[in-house]
């Protein structure tokens, strides 16, 4: 197996991969506003990479300030930055200054296929019969996937435009001849990548996400990968995968900003 530190790497560059994805990519003062036009107002559609560079005061004021008025204009609402921790204390004095408030990401690895009683069945969504499906289990549990809330149409439409053969692969989860989650994969170097896990509401607590990490941990030993995924600190996701046998490699550490107000904003559309 690659070593920890490698997959911890290929870790963070999944995140940045999946951002990325169907995106628009600009520098701000050394950093990357990457944002996907029509979808900046929805979170994952507007992010800020790379800001470690902002470690003065000096440079994070004008810095934000500029980042702050190009989103209005791209049509959002927030500012979400990540960066690779530890951030500078300037830099996270000036964004707490400014009322941003912080939340680490887990990157954890399955360093050994686990074998799972409670199997699942994966199924790549690729027609529109899918995305139906998917849609339907979206509305049917409506929670914030990534900590941020978003209407079921705008997170589907998101996923289509970042899905690919060779970006975001998205997935059904079902069991017992019925559709009970959903979950996308990016593969990068040695890692596959699990990203916005999802399961409906009336299957939870009954062993389904630990039977997705099993199926797609044997799935990414087939082609010598090693699987991979994030989950936000204190979340209930920490105790599945830790149960899982999931192990922690690296942190990656988001920033949101307060609503942006501008007196004139106007929205770019693509």
């Amino acid at each position: 197996m690659i070593p920890a530190a490698g997959l911890a790497a290929d870790l963070i560059a999944t995140d940045v991969r999946y951002f990325e994805l169907g995106a628009r990519i600009e520098s701000i003062a050394g950093a990357r506003l990457v944002w996907m036009p029509g979808l900046a107002d929805v979170m994952a559609g507007c992010v800020v990479l790379g800001a470690e560079t902002w470690d003065r005061q000096a440079i994070a004021k004008p810095a934000l300030d500029a980042v702050e008025r190009r989103i209005v204009e791209c049509g959002g609402t927030r500012v979400r930055l990540y960066v690779r921790p530890p951030a500078t204390t300037s830099l996270a004095d000036g964004l707490r200054e400014r009322g941003y408030s912080a939340r680490e990401e887990i990157g954890y690895i399955l360093p050994r296929v686990i074998a799972d009683p409670k199997r699942v069945s994966l199924r790549r969504i690729e027609d529109e019969t899918g995305w139906a499906l998917k849609l339907a289990l979206h509305r049917g549990s409506p929670d914030a996937i990534d900590g941020h809330s978003t209407a079921p149409e705008r997170w589907v439409e998101l996923e289509r435009r970042k899905s690919s053969p060779d970006g975001l692969s998205p997935w059904l989860i079902e069991a017992g001849g019925r559709v009970v989650g959903t979950v996308g994969t990016i593969e990068l170097g040695g890692l596959l990548r699990l990203k916005n896990l999802l399961v409906h509401r009336d299957f939870r607590r009954r062993g389904v996400a630990r039977a997705v990490v099993a199926a797609f941990g044997a799935m990414a030993a087939e082609s010598d990968r090693t699987l991979g995924l994030f989950v936000v600190e204190g979340t209930p996701g920490v105790a599945v995968y830790d149960r899982s046998g999931m192990i922690p490699v690296t942190r990656w550490v988001e920033w949101l900003g307060p609503p942006i107000e501008m007196e004139h904003p106007t929205a770019e559309r693509p």
